[in-house]
């Protein structure tokens, strides 16, 4: 019964590491989000925080979906760019 206890926390404690890792991955992602175009941010968050589809983020931003899909691209390009510049430093 004591292994099984043991096994347990340390299960428990693999899970809160984990979970402390992705909200800091979070936390950095929002922060260099801060650092690209508003609209690009709003649909990268609508797609990877909020997980809507290309169909709501159009209806949202009123814009049409394939519009959506583009701008989507674009704000990937955007902050790819951060990232870069965040990497390198320059």
């Amino acid at each position: 019964m004591a292994d099984t206890v043991a096994m347990v926390v340390d299960i428990q404690e693999g899970i809160d590491s984990q979970t402390r890792d992705f909200l800091q991955k979070k936390r950095d992602a929002i922060q260099m989000m801060s650092k690209i175009p508003p609209d690009c941010a709003e649909i990268l968050s609508a797609r990877y925080f909020d997980r809507k589809t290309f169909e709501e983020i159009g209806k949202m931003m009123f814009i049409t979906k394939r519009y959506a899909v583009r701008k989507h691209k674009e704000a990937l390009a955007e902050f790819q760019k951060v990232l870069d510049f965040k990497e390198t430093g320059e």
